[in-house]
């Protein structure tokens, strides 16, 4: 056998070997850019919309509230703004407090 035609051989599996590798690498950036720009995709498609607040929440917050009044029987704090209750809260009255 010829002994150039063994070397040209061998030469053609060696770029064959790294022609094999290049493409595993490029495989492996491929999919880490896929991943990153589905996962971008996704993030702007769900957490990129405003927020909108519903309407009897923007008037709860606009609200001038006109009273207060406490229900200490059953432990609530509620917040009116003219006869409308906005918002109530459960308070605590203490330990000396008895119903």
């Amino acid at each position: 056998m010829n002994p150039y035609c063994n070397q040209k051989h061998k030469i053609s599996i060696a770029i064959a070997k790294i022609k094999s590798q290049k493409v595993k690498v490029m495989k492996k950036y491929f999919a880490i850019i896929a991943v990153v720009l589905l996962t971008s995709v996704g993030v702007m498609i769900f957490y990129d919309k405003p927020t909108q607040i519903p309407k009897s929440k923007q008037n709860q917050q606009n609200a001038q509230i006109t009273h207060i009044v406490v229900e200490k029987s059953k432990r609530i704090l509620s917040l009116y703004a003219k006869d409308e209750v906005i918002k109530t809260y459960p308070i605590a009255l203490g330990e000396s407090y008895r119903t």
